[in-house]
């Protein structure tokens, strides 16, 4: 796991110190949840293997739609093709979007029965 990573480091600020344990808040204005060391730790792991899968999907969109684009220009002419190509653009931030969301809370719905 990078720990130096933006991403993580704004994931485990979610977990405020309490002593040995800590207090885990969705979206940092929740009711808080206890959780231990070991647990938020297995969280943080679980969110950056799953945030990077979800980087590469985010990324092999853009190149795809890229590409697609490049291909439309120069030989393909589809009708109305850069809409179709500026559409996928969209669709790979949007599901982008809301994989990212999903991750950032996937605590709250692992820890719903504590609440």
């Amino acid at each position: 796991m990078d720990i130096e990573d933006p991403t993580v480091q704004s994931f485990l600020a979610q977990f405020e110190p309490d002593g040995a344990e800590y207090l885990y808040r969705s979206g940092w204005t929740s009711q808080p949840i206890r959780v231990t060391a070991a647990e938020r730790q297995e969280f943080a792991e679980d969110f950056a293997r799953r945030v990077g899968r979800v980087k590469w999907i985010l990324i092999g969109g853009i190149v795809v739609s890229t590409l697609f684009m490049l291909a439309d220009l120069s030989v393909l002419h589809v009708p109305y093709g850069l809409n179709i190509d500026m559409a996928a653009y969209a669709a790979a931030f949007i599901a982008w979007g809301y994989a990212s969301q999903r991750l950032m809370h996937a605590p709250e719905r692992a820890l719903r029965d504590r609440i």
